[in-house]
């Protein structure tokens, strides 16, 4: 809209036709519009703040789980989570470019009152700082705000991307635990066991079963697998599923078989 045009709309009448008290009842009208268009602001910012402390703790959060749960959790979670962040994100986008359409009509309304008054006090300053076009002067904190939900956006993105595979990431070791109790002979199960014995061999081929069966044992510990050990228990007191153990002994001689080739 031209400003000749935002003056026929907002001047609705003159001077003379509204009577003596038309200068007062302009300042106390651009008073009030200063202290709402100051309201706008003080929203903007509230607003910012409420969104950057979500996808912070979101973040935060998620980086954390990632060091406590199971394979299968974590996957889950970075599947769900990323998408419910950046929908978030992209709303924070929207009241962002909301706000700042909002107060750039109220300022273009004030800049209009101005020209009724005595000095023009926001149209010089703004003026002086090159209208927003000159960043030596001025960079405009808007775009700086606009810039923050879309980094979001991006790290929600590779956290997504990781998830589904579209950026591989290495599975080299898959705790036992996030394979349900049934499907501890499932294929699944069974192909990660193989690469953990394939990349134990690989980096001590030396080792024996004994050497294997500890460091395994070590890394349930260190992982907190919970589930696995307790099978562990089991067999070591006989109680283990035959089937697991023979499909599991398998993948190990299989192993050991090539080992031995390869010297």
């Amino acid at each position: 809209m031209k400003p000749e045009d935002i003056n026929k709309m907002l001047f609705v009448s003159t001077s003379a036709d509204y009577g003596d008290k038309y200068v007062e009842h302009l300042l106390e009208q651009y008073k009030v519009y200063i202290a709402s268009a100051e309201r706008i602001s003080d929203r903007r910012q509230k607003s910012n703040d409420f969104f950057l402390a979500l996808n912070t703790a979101l973040v935060a959060l998620l980086g954390f789980v990632a060091t406590k749960a199971s394979p299968v959790t974590i996957s889950w979670l970075l599947t769900v989570a990323p998408i419910a962040g950046a929908t978030m994100c992209y709303l924070w986008y929207r009241i962002i470019q909301s706000h700042k359409n909002l107060n750039d009509a109220k300022y273009r309304v004030l800049h209009a009152i101005e020209s009724r008054l005595p000095m023009a006090l926001y149209d010089t300053e703004w003026e002086v700082l090159g209208r927003g076009k000159d960043t030596s002067k001025y960079w405009a904190f808007t775009h700086i705000e606009l810039l923050v939900p879309w980094i979001f956006i991006a790290i929600y993105t590779v956290l997504f991307s990781v998830s589904v595979g579209i950026i591989p990431i290495d599975h080299r070791a898959v705790c036992p635990d996030a394979y349900g109790q049934d499907d501890a002979g499932s294929a699944a199960y069974l192909a990660s066991t193989d690469k953990w014995t394939n990349d134990f061999f690989d980096h001590h081929p030396d080792a024996d079963m004994t050497d294997w069966a500890q460091a395994r044992r070590q890394f349930w510990i260190d992982n907190h697998c919970t589930a696995a050990l307790e099978r562990y228990e089991q067999a070591k007191a006989g109680k283990a599923d035959p089937k697991v153990m023979e499909a599991v002994n398998k993948v190990i001689q299989e192993e050991l078989g090539r080992q031995s080739t390869t010297e």
